[in-house]
């Protein structure tokens, strides 16, 4: 016997949006066949699912679908396999109990609040734990502070748990849709409110994407370090074509996002390098946009975020907002030096800044020396 499953567990989500399945069970539970109906997925996300619903055929009711004797995540595309087992958990319950009048699986899952989709594990409290300290970070800390947490961005949000905000999460933002549950949805949720409280500090301060650029960066620009020293040492072209290349992200973001909306093909999404620059299952195209841009990092200060990053587009228009340092709840009064900007930004309220906090002057006796 054989249904879908969109009406048997409504409100559990994939990484985009909701997942339908059709499965098939024999007439003693077990689980003959699963196949991927609809869905939002970013096709790059989910490369190889077909493989990896192939190990969850023949499944009997008794037997886990998960743990040391079950099928782990798909690789690259955590939130979206879970979201995909816990439909089947459901599945099974729903075989059992009306259709096959057995008694439900002890392994079928009971549905959970909002707090315990979101904290569903140790990472998703490891990435609670990054924001509550980039705040601090960025209020109060120096360039050390800084560089450090730069690190940690790239191998715990990026190489370790890969959950950086992109055009995907921005996509589905748009669609009223956020993650199912885990360190990605706490993510982006620490991303809109860090950003609705303090403006773009996540692209300054903790997109790991963003940070492995401005790593390269000081690897050629060691000066760089110290926000005093090497301050307006980054490379340009053109300060015209500077001023006006850096406003390329915001049509390209919504092009691309029309495209989608108008298409329902989230291949277009996939035009974001950041989707798979931390995943193990990266195309070949998207590896190539990334050694790119990672030999253009070597030369420009941070050139995706400059010039071409639709999250970064998005996440710009919450300068405009900065609710805790509008209502003067929290204010930096550090003196700052904005019109050495490497980005070329001019004043810190500029809807482009990066709230990277390099302008702000480590030493006040060497900034009266330059004056």
């Amino acid at each position: 016997m054989g249904f879908e499953t969109r009406h048997v567990a409504q409100d559990v989500r994939g990484y985009a949006g909701p997942i339908n399945l059709w499965v098939r069970f024999d007439s003693r539970g077990t689980l003959e066949k699963v196949i991927l109906r609809g869905h939002n997925e970013t096709p790059s996300y989910i490369r190889g699912i077909r493989g990896w619903l192939e190990l969850l055929e023949g499944r009997r009711m008794s037997q886990p679908l998960t743990g040391p004797r079950g099928v782990d995540a798909l690789s690259g595309a955590t939130v979206t396999s879970e979201a995909i087992l816990e439909i089947l958990e459901r599945s099974r319950e729903r075989a059992a109990r009306d259709l096959l009048g057995m008694s439900p699986p002890s392994g079928a899952s009971p549905e959970r609040s909002l707090l315990g989709r979101l904290f569903d594990g140790p990472r998703a409290y490891v990435v609670l734990l990054f924001f509550l300290l980039l705040v601090p970070v960025y209020l109060w800390g120096g360039w050390r502070a800084r560089l450090v947490g730069l690190v940690a961005s790239v191998l715990v949000l990026g190489v370790w748990l890969n959950v950086p905000f992109t055009l995907v999460d921005l996509a589905s933002l748009c669609l009223g849709v956020l993650p199912g549950g885990g360190e990605k949805a706490v993510a982006v949720l620490g991303v809109l409110l860090i950003s609705l409280a303090f403006g773009q500090i996540w692209c300054g301060q903790g997109c790991p994407f963003g940070a492995a650029q401005e790593l390269l960066w000081l690897v050629t620009h060691p000066r760089g370090v110290d926000s005093g020293a090497g301050l307006g040492t980054a490379s340009t072209v053109s300060a015209a074509l500077e001023l006006r290349a850096r406003y390329l992200k915001f049509p390209l973001a919504a092009l691309v996002l029309c495209l989608f909306w108008i298409s329902g093909d989230s291949a277009y999404l996939a035009v974001d390098p950041m989707t798979t620059a931390f995943s193990d299952r990266m195309p070949g195209y998207a590896a190539v946009v990334v050694v790119v841009i990672g030999l253009g990092a070597l030369v420009y200060f941070r050139p995706f975020c400059r010039y071409l990053c639709p999250a970064g587009a998005f996440l710009a228009l919450s300068n405009k907002l900065r609710l805790l340092e509008r209502l003067r709840t929290i204010r930096l009064t550090r003196r700052r030096a904005v019109a050495r900007c490497d980005l070329g930004v001019t004043w810190q309220e500029d809807v482009d800044c990066l709230r990277c906090n390099r302008c702000l002057v480590q030493r006040e006796k060497r900034w009266s020396d330059e004056q």
